[in-house]
């Protein structure tokens, strides 16, 4: 069974927050509503700011100044209810792309996983071939380990073996 971590339903949480929050409840209710969606707004802003995605950044930025519970704005129950429903609706906008972000992700993912793998078996069927992989990977080695030979440092040679297989692969394959 898969696992899903417990802070994924947050934002599905504050979303029926906010659109309960359109019916007549006690003034608690509203502060509580803010304090949530302030602090969720915070993260949110915050992110995007980190990662340099200043137009989102304005936009939950400008949602968290609003719910703002230390110094509240004071708006009228139409407009307050207006804004709980764009602020719903931009949350969801939110999931929404996320949710494609890491759709494109995993499909990558699996497209590089699928080439890796033909890859792989292209080499183990040519041992001739394996032959020519290992010995351009010790040069690789060589030559990037002769000019550190005073300091030991460990190499994250990954992704430049990667490289070396998929090119020594096209060479065979083209």
């Amino acid at each position: 069974m898969k696992q899903t971590h417990p802070l994924k339903f947050i934002p599905y949480i504050i979303i029926w927050l906010l659109l309960i929050a359109i019916a007549h409840l006690p003034y608690w209710y509203y502060t509580f509503l803010r304090i949530v969606v302030f602090i969720y707004t915070w993260i949110l802003a915050y992110n995007y700011l980190s990662d340099q995605k200043y137009s989102r950044w304005l936009v939950f930025g400008t949602i968290w100044i609003i719910y703002n519970p230390v110094f509240p704005i004071h708006l009228t129950k139409t407009i307050r209810i207006v804004i709980n429903l764009l602020v719903a609706t931009m949350i969801i906008i939110y999931l929404i792309t996320e949710n494609q972000k890491k759709k494109i992700i995993k499909d990558k993912c699996n497209e590089l996983s699928e080439k890796q793998n033909i890859i792989e078996k292209f080499f183990e069927e040519n041992p001739k071939v394996q032959k020519e992989l290992e010995d351009e990977i010790n040069s690789w080695q060589n030559k990037h380990n002769k000019n550190n030979s005073s300091t030991k440092q460990v190499y994250c040679a990954t992704p430049h073996i990667q490289e070396i297989k998929e090119k020594i692969y096209d060479k065979y394959n083209q």
